[in-house]
């Protein structure tokens, strides 16, 4: 046998492979704002290991086995429905697979024994009692390399231009219009500003290997991949 015992001081003495599981029942109980013992004006009415048959026959009670225990015999006496324990306390039970007596022919609503197998209550107890395995957070991915692109500057036409000028648009909101694939005074301007910001004397006259990696990393921090075709 295996003592439990609730956190207000009531005690029940049960079989040793499922006092866990009581255990965690009454805490839970109590957390919730049950009491079990309710002061030093209360008796001790919560009973667990017994050797005794049950009422009325020569077969041994469960109590016999360590396997019920009584709550509260006080409040909730045998042989009447009218006063019973709280409904959600009685699922709490239910959940950890107590049967209630409450609901028997003849009733005895301060009784709760464990309807499980000794295997079926030690796998209950493993899978409270388990530790999860540490969080361990996938690799970060390496992050993609900027692509090489060849400089261009004021004059210049063709899909690098355009793809300067998409990028730029996307870190910068400068619009080129008029101007879609062709380095003119829009292209110039954006790239001087970038320049600013980043404290470059960038005059925009040039998209070289420092402005094209500036433009592809910014774009790359707004979550897209650098435009490559």
């Amino acid at each position: 046998m295996a003592r439990v015992t609730a956190p207000s001081g009531a005690r029940w003495d049960v079989h040793r492979d499922v006092a866990p599981i009581l255990q965690r029942i009454v805490n839970e109980a109590e957390q919730r704002g049950y009491r079990f013992h309710k002061g030093p004006r209360d008796v001790p009415d919560d009973w667990g290991y017994s050797n005794r048959p049950i009422r009325g026959t020569r077969v041994p009670s469960n109590h016999s086995w360590g396997l019920a225990i009584d709550i509260d015999a006080q409040d909730y006496p045998q042989g009447q429905r009218r006063k019973v324990p709280p409904a959600w306390l009685i699922d709490l039970f239910r959940a950890y697979r107590w049967e209630w007596g409450g609901g028997w022919s003849y009733a005895d609503p301060m009784h709760f024994e464990f309807s499980g197998t000794r295997n079926d209550a030690r796998r209950m107890v493993a899978m409270m009692t388990a530790t999860p395995p540490p969080y361990t957070p996938p690799p970060t991915p390496a992050p993609s390399p900027l692509p090489i692109r060849s400089q261009i500057a004021v004059g210049a036409q063709g899909r690098l231009v355009e793809i300067a000028q998409w990028e730029l648009a996307v870190i910068s909101g400068a619009q080129f219009t008029g101007e879609v694939g062709v380095y003119l005074g829009r292209v110039r301007d954006a790239v001087a500003n970038l320049g600013k910001i980043l404290g470059k004397p960038w005059d925009g006259t040039i998209i070289g290997p420092d402005q094209w990696a500036a433009i592809d990393f910014l774009y790359l921090s707004k979550g897209h991949q650098p435009v490559t075709s």
